[in-house]
């Protein structure tokens, strides 16, 4: 139940025991939980760097007492919760890495294949996909999948955009169009 605060069933287990003893020597804890005296004690140790256990001082030598639970495993959760807000901001900036990679690869589309240029040369021509089709000997679906992927590729969502992008990006031989004084 502790797992989410960084305690393992061992050293679970050893501080319920410990908060219901009031406070014990590892040899008390290690028959309480039927482990070895050395495992108890390691347990203690690792409860006492957890800020859960601490050597008692008005008990015999090598007595320990438990933290309050209340403050010692609120501070455990404090600061598993500040550990998750910094993994959240870490991943939140690993995210815009990702992104900022991913507008920089659509920034410069790859050039279409051969029958792809074939497509667009003869769209610009002003043929429609059935026309295409016919004229390369591809399927009509074909053409119209193909003229899609065209489009995705230059970040356009209509025709007319896509002719002009296939200038603006080299995609087709021919002059560009001239600019004029108001463009």
């Amino acid at each position: 139940m502790l797992a989410a605060i960084g305690l393992d069933e061992g050293q679970e287990a050893a501080y319920r025991a410990l908060v219901g003893l009031g406070a014990a020597a590892a040899g008390d804890l290690a028959r309480r939980l039927d482990l070895p005296e050395a495992e108890a004690e390691r347990l203690l140790r690792r409860l006492e760097s957890s800020g859960l256990a601490v050597r008692a001082r008005a008990r015999p030598e090598g007595c320990w007492e438990p933290a309050p639970p209340g403050p010692a495993l609120g501070a455990l959760v404090a600061r598993r919760r500040h550990e998750l807000e910094r993994a959240e901001r870490a991943a939140a900036r690993l995210d815009e890495e990702y992104r900022a990679e991913d507008r920089a690869g659509a920034a410069g589309p790859a050039a279409p294949d051969g029958t792809d240029l074939e497509i667009l040369a003869l769209l610009l021509a002003g043929l429609t996909d059935a026309s295409v089709a016919k004229q390369l000997g591809l399927g009509l679906r074909t053409v119209q999948r193909r003229v899609r992927g065209l489009m995705e590729a230059a970040g356009v969502t209509t025709r007319l955009q896509l002719g002009w992008a296939a200038y603006r990006l080299g995609w087709v031989a021919g002059d560009r169009p001239a600019r004029t004084a108001a463009s």
